[in-house]
């Protein structure tokens, strides 16, 4: 007599709980790959409108740009200088615009990557420059020289100095800087102070925008590799290299939202490698079971 169908009710009952578990959980993550991530909303996009204050004041830098390496300024010793006298073709130059006499931000700003940047067992002059450029026309280079002795003095590393620079220049050299990189400032007559904003730029060895980051405080770790993709693989290990491949490889856009789609697809591999032994011994055990349960169906005689 031939045997019964094996009853689909009865076999599920047999796989394990867990195997159970593992096909809703890559149920879930199909269903997380199959709906597609929602649009990040972008400043320009959200309705509430600036403050009055804040009218004209932004920023849209462009990667790639190449920064007008022959305006004029004044360094700290009030010798006149050239920005591309800043650029040697090897080192990466970390670049902030500040003005000096502002009571609060400019210097939370600078705070901030002096704070970052102790560590790093990287040293301004030796693998990298950085060059802070007063956008105030009023300013004059014995501001910048007191501005660079306080930087280089909270820094710790007196043999740092001359790899710090303060600028001060004309209306004109600083329009064709602030103009090139989408630096859009104010003075405000009520309160008799600038507003801006805060970032801070990273340059190639030849002057090119690789990166710029906002806000008042840099991570070492944002700091060293805004540098290593700034120098364009001439400092840092390979770890910082192979790191800053993986950015470009992932999503230059957005690749946070890859990364998370490259955790789950990870994880359904994990899960279908788990399903496929469970669904194996699962086979395995049906199989072994088959007779004996063809015997029970059996009519007593």
């Amino acid at each position: 007599m031939p045997a019964p169908a094996i009853d689909g009710e009865r076999m599920s009952k047999m796989m394990p709980r867990d195997g159970r578990r593992l096909i809703v959980a890559a149920l879930a993550v199909l269903v997380l790959l199959a709906v597609p991530a929602s649009p990040e909303v972008r400043a320009e996009d959200r309705v509430e409108p600036k403050p009055e204050i804040m009218e004209g004041v932004g920023l849209a830098p462009v990667l790639g740009v190449q920064l007008p390496l022959e305006a004029e300024f004044r360094d700290e010793r009030d010798r006149k200088v050239k920005l591309g006298d800043y650029f040697d073709g090897e080192k990466p130059v970390v670049f902030v615009l500040i003005y000096m006499r502002c009571p609060m931000l400019c210097g939370l700003v600078l705070n901030g990557v002096v704070e970052g940047m102790k560590g790093l067992k990287w040293t301004p002059g030796e693998e990298f420059r950085v060059v802070a450029m007063s956008f105030d026309p009023l300013e004059r280079p014995v501001l910048a020289r007191k501005k660079k002795q306080s930087l280089v003095a909270e820094y710790g590393r007196p043999e740092s100095a001359n790899g710090w620079t303060v600028l001060t220049g004309k209306p004109k050299a600083i329009e064709a800087v602030t103009s090139r990189l989408g630096y859009h400032f104010k003075w405000v007559e009520e309160t008799k102070e600038y507003a801006h904003p805060l970032v801070v730029f990273f340059f190639s060895p030849d002057g090119k925008l690789t990166h710029y980051s906002g806000g008042i405080q840099y991570e070492p770790a944002e700091l060293r590799r805004a540098l290593t993709e700034a120098a364009d693989g001439q400092i840092g290990d390979w770890g910082d290299r192979f790191l800053q491949w993986c950015g470009h490889v992932l999503d230059a856009e957005n690749p946070g939202s890859m990364v998370m789609r490259i955790g789950a697809i990870l994880t359904l591999l994990i899960i279908g490698i788990f399903l496929l032994i469970m669904w194996t011994r699962h086979r395995r055990a049906a199989a072994a079971a088959a007779p004996s349960i063809a015997n029970d169906a059996q009519p007593l005689t």
